[in-house]
């Protein structure tokens, strides 16, 4: 369960985690984020997203009262910044 710290916006660095599954859904507030083959999505209460290993994405911005459940596995996974798409 993952809670946003109020008065803590996101601090948007794009990055990949190196995992072979990872499954998000919000269940209070919103996020927003940009993804490198889709560009940016916003995800609201229900909304979910199955983010594939490896994929370049950055948080834009979420609500003060985010409240989001990730399942992951492995549940102890690296993550790794990463130059923007596009970057040369």
């Amino acid at each position: 369960m993952i809670r946003a710290v109020p008065g803590t916006g996101a601090a948007p660095q794009w990055h990949t985690h190196e995992l072979g599954f990872q499954l998000v859904y919000v269940l209070r507030g919103w996020v927003t984020f940009t993804y490198e083959d889709i560009g940016e999505v916003t995800f609201r209460p229900g909304d979910s997203v199955l983010q594939p290993p490896l994929v370049r994405h950055v948080e834009v911005a979420h609500s003060e009262d985010l409240e989001l459940l990730e399942i992951a596995s492995p549940a102890d996974f690296p993550t790794r910044t990463v130059d923007p798409p596009g970057s040369p």
